[in-house]
């Protein structure tokens, strides 16, 4: 083995370069925009089919605003098909549908037929009932709170016939009452109707809110 002898002739040493550090007034190169991938495949077998995936894939750069606009109004659409739906069950809510659409549907399909009494001299009745004002204002009273009381669990219903139904029928087919005349044949048979009761004209100061507190 040959001892080394030194540098052979036209050899030079070189000294190691470093990158000199960046000047403070030197501005940043740009960031690259961070893209992301739309869409997840598999990684391919070898180099060639990857770069065939890749050249089919859709990329989508974050910063670009285009087509923004087109997203805003369908969110502001179904912010405002929402807001409708909220209206409308707040309206249902607020006024529940009736089961009876009208007071004689209320009469005829229900109250009769579960209110039954048989009509002689001293329980008066009359087919024509709509006739009758006080009649039509005390069944339709009856057809409200049934619809009210209804919907209430437990004791709605025995509430309406102990606090309603009884005492307002009982009332409505008193033989004194608004169906005096009527009978079986129909409507003020038995001779004229009841009159009004008597009335006479207030003084003017009863119509003054201030004094009697409206």
């Amino acid at each position: 083995m040959r001892p080394w002898s030194g540098p052979s002739p036209g050899w030079t040493a070189r000294t190691p370069t470093r990158s000199a550090p960046p000047s403070p007034n030197s501005t940043p190169a740009p960031a690259v925009p961070p893209y992301r991938r739309t869409a997840q495949r598999s990684e391919p077998a070898d180099g060639r089919a990857l770069v065939t995936q890749l050249s089919d894939t859709d990329w989508e750069d974050p910063t670009d605003s285009s087509g923004s606009g087109h997203d805003v109004d369908e969110l502001e659409a179904e912010a405002a098909a929402s807001g409708d739906v909220l209206d409308a069950a707040a309206a249902e809510q607020a006024e529940p549908q009736t089961y009876f659409q009208t007071l004689p549907e209320f009469v005829d399909q229900f109250l009769i037929k579960a209110y039954r009494r048989p009509v002689t001299a001293s329980t008066a009745w009359c087919r024509e009932w709509w006739k009758h004002g006080e009649a039509v204002c005390v069944l339709s009273a009856l057809w409200r709170a049934w619809e009210a009381l209804r919907l209430e669990p437990g004791t709605g219903m025995s509430v309406w016939w102990r606090d309603h139904c009884y005492p307002h029928m009982n009332s409505l087919m008193n033989p004194q009452g608004t169906f005096n005349k009527c009978t079986l044949d129909g409507h003020n048979k038995n001779g004229k109707g009841l009159e009004p009761l008597p009335w006479a004209t207030p003084p003017a100061a009863l119509y003054d809110p201030l004094t009697y507190g409206g």
